[in-house]
């Protein structure tokens, strides 16, 4: 069968790919931002022309319909589509902080002493900021944007209040709308960036598992059924353990089934029995699980 100008076009666009390295990456990204897999980039692209085993694939041991792909060029793709993730991201964030409505006032003509009043302001707002009085020092700021709205100073220090407080959008805005005012401000622009290049890793980074002692898990509930738990950020099953602990001191001091029991009829009675077994059962109860949860990392929340 004749071969058609749309195959013609397709070959040779390979035969581009494959002689130009550059172009053969950008159309992998491109793939990778389209939502295509590592292996079905790799199956388009043809990347296994260099790491097919025909010896494998005569002995069966290679499924002729999927390309054997190096894991060298799957973590590159991966890491391409994590990348055109974040960059998503970041376009996402950047295109939410330019919604975000600052309340700021118009601009206008300001007289010097108008300027010289904001001056005053914006230094008082930025001594509330070091004693950390953040909201007094917003109001001072507001007022030193309200007598001199151009004050890019001003926008900066704003954007530095609102990052304090992780009001990221906010403090973006304010950023950009400083480097508007006054385009050769470094500070801003770099705080723009910088900030943008936080939330990228921030956004990257998994959760911290923090590392818990098993043995000392092990002495606590030892020492108190539940204490152990504690220890293991596990609140909720901590009290449990306590309190089913007390109930069961309870029984065994000053229940008429415990001790007092055990002291009128001159034996052992059932109730003594069974809350001592039960106070065993507890006490292992609560050391296994405290130990099992410490080697996981202790748990990641409050009640759990």
């Amino acid at each position: 069968m004749d071969s058609t100008p749309e195959d013609a076009r397709v070959s040779q666009t390979k035969d581009i790919l494959k002689s130009d390295p550059v172009k053969r990456r950008q159309a992998e990204i491109d793939l990778a931002n389209m939502g295509m897999s590592p292996v079905e980039i790799a199956r388009l692209l043809d990347s296994d022309a260099s790491t097919f085993d025909g010896t494998a694939a005569a002995n069966g041991q290679v499924d002729l319909n999927v390309p054997q792909v190096s894991p060298e060029v799957t973590i590159d793709l991966l890491r391409m589509q994590a990348v055109a993730r974040e960059q998503e991201r970041t376009q996402e964030l950047i295109k939410r902080s330019q919604t975000i409505d600052l309340k700021l006032p118009p601009a206008r003509e300001v007289s010097p002493i108008e300027r010289g009043r904001a001056e005053k302001l914006l230094s008082e707002a930025a001594l509330l900021r070091r004693r950390e009085r953040p909201k007094e020092a917003e109001a001072k700021c507001r007022e030193a944007l309200e007598a001199n709205p151009a004050d890019a100073a001003a926008l900066e220090l704003l954007g530095d209040l609102y990052q304090d407080i992780a009001h990221i959008e906010e403090a973006l805005a304010a950023y950009n709308k400083a480097r508007e005012l006054q385009p050769a401000r470094t500070t801003a622009e770099r705080k723009y960036a910088n900030l943008l290049t936080n939330q990228e890793r921030w956004s990257a980074l998994e959760t911290e598992v923090i590392v818990k002692s098993p043995g000392l898990a092990l002495l606590l509930s030892l020492v108190l059924p539940g204490l152990g738990q504690f220890y293991n950020s596990e609140i909720g099953k901590g009290v449990l353990f306590i309190v089913l602990d007390l109930l069961d001191f309870y029984l065994l001091a000053f229940s008429p089934w415990g001790f007092a029991a055990a002291r009128k009829h001159g034996g052992v009675s059932v109730g003594l029995v069974f809350s001592s077994v039960f106070l065993i059962i507890l006490y292992l109860a609560s050391a296994i699980d405290a130990m099992s949860t410490a080697r996981m990392g202790g748990a990641q929340g409050g009640w759990k």
